[in-house]
This record gives C-alpha cells, sequence and structure tokens, in this order.
C-alpha cells in the first residue's frame, strides 16, 4: 500500500487503498477460500488415510464423522435455499401478470366512464347514468382485487423471506461448527504426526504443511491490503 506524508502533522499516513489495490484485495481473499477448500480437503484425506493405517486418536473418527454429517446437513440446507429462493421469482412473475392485466383493464375503463361523463353532461339520461354507474362498479371491483393480490404478495413474499431467513440461520450455525472441527482435526492429525511412517502419509502431511503456509500468507496479505 503506497504511504505519503501529512504535510500537516509532519508525519506518514496511508492513503486510500487504489482500484488495483483493492482489486488485488479481493483476489487474495478469493484465493484464500480456494486455499481453505483445499485444506479441507487434505486434512479429510489424512484423517481417512491415518485410520486406515490403524493411526488413531480417541477422538479424530468422532470429530470426523461429525464433520461429514455436518456438511451434508449444509449441502442439504443450501439446496433448499436455492430452491425456497427461486419462488420469489415465480411470485414476483405471477402476481406482476396479474397486475399488469388488471391495471391496463382498470385504465380502459376509467377512460369509457370518462367519455361516458362527457356524453352525460351534453344530454343527461337515466341510460347513459346506469352505464356510468356501472363502470364505476368494475373499476371499484378491478381495484379491489388488484389490492388483493397486491397484499397476497406482499404476505407470500414475507413467509418466503422468513422461512429462507430460518435456513440460513441453520446453515450458518453449521457453518460455524464445521470451522471450528476443521481446527480440531488439524490439532488432532498433528497430535499423531509421528506415528506417522508411510510414504503416502508423509507426503499428506507435506502438502498439509504447505497449504497452511499458503493459507497463512494469503491471510497476512488480505490483512496489509486493508490497513
Amino acid at each position: 500500500m503506497m504511504v505519503v506524508l501529512d504535510d500537516d502533522l509532519g508525519c506518514e499516513r496511508s492513503a486510500a487503498p487504489s482500484v488495483n489495490e483493492k482489486h488485488h484485495a479481493n483476489t487474495l481473499a478469493a484465493n484464500s477460500m480456494d486455499l481453505r477448500q483445499e485444506l479441507h480437503r487434505t486434512l479429510k484425506e489424512l484423517a481417512f488415510s491415518l485410520g486406515e493405517a490403524a493411526i488413531r486418536s480417541d477422538q479424530l473418527s468422532g470429530v470426523l464423522s461429525e464433520l461429514l454429517q455436518l456438511e451434508e446437513e449444509i449441502q442439504s440446507l443450501t439446496g433448499q435455499i436455492r430452491l425456497l429462493e427461486q419462488n420469489f421469482e415465480r411470485i414476483r412473475f405471477e402476481a406482476g401478470e396479474q397486475e399488469t392485466m388488471l391495471r391496463y383493464a382498470t385504465l380502459d375503463l376509467k377512460l369509457m366512464r370518462s367519455k361516458k361523463l362527457e356524453r352525460l353532461q351534453e344530454s343527461p339520461g337515466p341510460e347513459i347514468e346506469a352505464e356510468v354507474k356501472d363502470l364505476t362498479f368494475q373499476i371499484e371491483t378491478l381495484d379491489a382485487r388488484l389490492f388483493e393480490i397486491v397484499e397476497d404478495k406482499r404476505t407470500r413474499t414475507q413467509k418466503l423471506n422468513e422461512e429462507v431467513q430460518r435456513y440460513k440461520q441453520a446453515c450458518s450455525q453449521r457453518e460455524e461448527d464445521v470451522a471450528r472441527l476443521y481446527t480440531e482435526l488439524h490439532m488432532l492429525v498433528e497430535g499423531v504426526r509421528k506415528q506417522a511412517r508411510a510414504d503416502s502419509l508423509l507426503r499428506l502431511y507435506e502438502k498439509l504443511d504447505t497449504l497452511s503456509g499458503k493459507l497463512q500468507l494469503a491471510r497476512d496479505s488480505v490483512r496489509f491490503m486493508q490497513r
């Protein structure tokens, strides 16, 4: 990040991040996410491989089982959220079509009534008055139906949004639990590192170390860019 001299204070101050710096920070953040996902995959692969090699801790299998269960639940919740969010568009489309038809129909009736009122002023008569009343009744009926549709759309959207939020909260809670379990899993596989002798396990530990180092560098870079 660029550092500039503050003329008034006679000291250095950080300049506002440039567009390129912000883009770089966003790229680093995305890379951090990719690295974290790869780290998680490596942790699980290592945990499975340790189990196959009969290298276990008292908690390793339990943590791994709980982790896999939570990830499955997150995948299911995410799918439900996507399906529910598609319903927002369906509600807007269905209600929008009805609203449009009713509004145009109401405008047509109001135009007809306006012409009838002009004729009524020019030549009053019971027949024209009846036609005006009938048109007014039709307009009021359509206005009432339009109000019902708008209210129904609002109610359905509100209920759907509440349901989506409940699923998102449930998903968020599980994601927090998963993050905690990955940290615990990392500690557990580190605890049995010295027992690992097979080349395949040593390669996985080496990969884990490499990913951990890269992830830490990416995190440090993002924090630096955000200063």
